[in-house]
């Protein structure tokens, strides 16, 4: 057996603490079509890091499948993940290794409304697992075939999901708040939200919904025509607000950026893609323009093109092309982002990287900080080693041994019967959650027994199977757990439930600070600061929706609020609320029981205290049972 030596990252705030410079770049957990290992995941992570990078871009939507577990997609197709990945979950492989580098995460939506790909375990359609179940789904040019381009690959069989179907919006819209839920990540890509090109749209329910607001009229042939185009930009721009304004409900410090076309009005007349409507508005957090150019000259020119278009450049980080420019062409358009001041800029891709990484050195020479965080926001991940005779105490049934993959240079294994075990301390720096895992070592143990003592000194138990591929040969997350500040016993490993013949292992333990459970609140002012709208607005979500809805009214001052539903006949079938509401964020749920399937009118009426002016906001919400 090859055996693999992990190596610890180590990183140094004091080397980089008057610097700050976004430096991300997109990594593909992927050679050809087989999937990295977890050992090629972490060797990747830490020459990232190495070469003084600070974000990494992790794949988590391709092919019409996520690489993570995902509740959404199963509940659609019956699959929690591509399957050629089995039980793994790729996104908390990734997490964990980057994280452990010292390393910012952003999930990368790369297909965005692409719904799969012929080349690609396409599912019975031949087009995407998706379309077998919602054939209705697939975007439609003018002459009834299926939507696509020569740029996105149409030869090679990629297919689009319809871009103004209420459904596929909120399908889209769960699985990326699947993952701001659920995974502890520093920021979100958003890509491919546009249209292959003006030719799509055709689909029955974007006609439809068409029809709904043209008295009837269906959209015009001419797939150009300006006024038919405009309506598609508009419900891409609805999309675009939406998932801004859903993703911040549920993290507001979550960096919000998407790679878009890079000349505007190109994406804009090619792509129905609005871009510069999204990041003027405050709809992104940071735009990604891709401005794949090969000599820095015409690089520059595109970059101009934009600074002219962008009411704020700070919030531009372009994407620079590793792959076809010359070495010096590919420094040059660094250094012109550095001398424009801008906050960084983001490499495609890491696969393309490796020649260029000596010569990097000459620009990147010293670590940074990712600009407008805390300079504490990603503290050092704990590693407690087997080894450490500080922290870590084994009963005498344990041999040091090499064999297979570890973390550091052995790993304990115990053959015993009798009983054993192995505890591990760790200093918490400060009170918070923490995302505890365990570097698990292949054995024969299917149920090695974990035990975690948080904050409630109160042992939990959990049981890993050491025989299980998609588990052993890297850290296996255990929970997140709730810690004080001071040194404490953190885990206990034993062999109660161990069956001999065979062996069982263990190794060393992580605790990484958990940002999406332990946000950073700078004073109790600031947090109500942040909580206080500055506009009187009204959104709803889940929509469209099956059982119920959540309507949240935002009141930059106290105000008399009435809201009622109303049918498109303009009757009111339904009075929700009418009293007075503190200044703040409110959210009251809709939950139809009798209500049939169709498009209804959330009017919100508002008196503000200090002004006796009524303001009116409608919001449509489509029930779909």
């Amino acid at each position: 057996m090859r055996k693999f030596i992990l190596t610890l990252f180590l990183f140094s705030t004091s080397l980089f603490s008057q610097i700050y410079e976004h430096r991300g770049v997109w990594y593909v957990p992927r050679t050809g079509n087989a999937y990295k290992t977890k050992p090629e995941i972490a060797i990747d992570m830490d020459s990232i890091a190495r070469n003084n990078f600070n974000a990494v871009y992790v794949l988590v939507w391709a092919r019409g499948y996520p690489l993570f577990k995902s509740e959404v997609f199963y509940r659609e197709t019956g699959l929690y993940t591509d399957p050629q990945l089995g039980e793994r979950d790729l996104l908390q492989e990734m997490i964990a290794e980057a994280h452990r580098a010292g390393l910012e995460v952003y999930a990368w939506f790369e297909y965005g409304f692409i719904g799969g790909w012929g080349g690609y375990l396409p599912g019975n359609s031949g087009k995407g697992k998706i379309f077998d179940v919602h054939p209705e789904w697939l975007a439609k040019r003018n002459d009834g075939t299926d939507a696509g381009s020569s740029e996105d690959q149409i030869s090679k069989n990629f297919y689009w999901m319809a871009h103004a179907n209420p459904e596929v919006q909120n399908f889209l819209i769960q699985l990326i708040l699947e993952m701001v839920k659920k995974y502890d990540l520093d920021g979100f890509e958003l890509d491919r939200i546009r249209y292959p090109d003006p030719n799509c749209g055709y689909d029955s329910v974007t006609v439809e919904l068409y029809k709904q607001e043209h008295n009837g009229t269906s959209p015009p042939y001419d797939y150009n025509n300006p006024e038919w185009k405009n309506w598609r930009i508009q419900k891409l721009n609805q999309f675009a607000k939406m998932v801004y304004d859903s993703v911040k409900f549920y993290r507001k410090d979550m960096r919000l950026t998407n790679a878009v076309g890079v000349g505007p009005d190109w994406a804009k007349s090619e792509k129905l893609q609005d871009w510069v409507t999204w990041i003027n508005n405050g709809w992104l957090d940071y735009v990604e323009p891709m401005n794949y150019r090969r000599t820095a000259t015409d690089f520059i020119s595109e970059c101009v093109n934009i600074f002219g278009r962008v009411n704020d450049k700070s919030k531009i980080l372009f994407g620079i092309d590793s792959q076809n420019p010359t070495t010096s062409e590919f420094l040059k358009m660094i250094q012109y982002v550095r001398e424009q001041n801008l906050k960084g800029f983001v490499v495609w891709y890491y696969g393309s990287l490796a020649d260029d990484f000596d010569s990097l050195k000459t620009l990147l020479n010293q670590k940074a900080l990712i600009p407008d965080r805390p300079a504490n926001w990603r503290i050092p991940a704990i590693i407690i080693d087997d080894i450490d005779t500080n922290n870590v105490f084994y009963s005498n049934g344990w041999i040091k041994a090499s064999v297979y993959t570890r973390w550091g240079e052995k790993y304990l294994a115990t053959q015993s019967t009798t009983p054993q075990w192995v505890e591990y301390y760790a200093e918490i720096p400060t009170d918070g959650y923490y995302e505890v895992y365990a570097f698990v070592v292949r054995s024969t143990a299917d149920s090695a027994v974990y035990y975690v003592y948080d904050s409630s000194g109160t042992a939990k138990k959990f049981i890993i199977n050491q025989t299980n591929q998609s588990i052993y040969d890297g850290w296996c997350k255990i929970g997140d757990f709730y810690f004080k500040k001071g040194r404490q016993k953190v885990l206990k490993i034993t062999n109660e439930n161990f069956k001999s013949p065979g062996f069982m292992t263990a190794d060393a333990v992580m605790l990484i600070l958990n940002r999406r459970l332990t946000p950073i609140v700078t004073s109790i002012k600031d947090d109500i600061g942040d909580l206080t709208p500055k506009n009187f607005e009204i959104n709803t979500f889940p929509n469209p929706f099956n059982s119920e809805t959540n309507i949240t009214i935002s009141l930059p001052v106290n105000s008399f609020v009435k809201i009622n539903i109303y049918n498109l006949l303009g009757q009111k079938i339904k009075n929700l609320t009418e009293r007075n509401f503190p200044a703040g964020l409110h959210k009251i749920k809709f939950a139809p029981e009798v209500f049939a399937s169709g498009v209804y009118l959330v009017q919100a009426e508002i008196i503000p205290e200090n002004n006796f002016e009524k303001l009116t906001l409608t919001r449509k919400i489509l029930l779909i049972k």
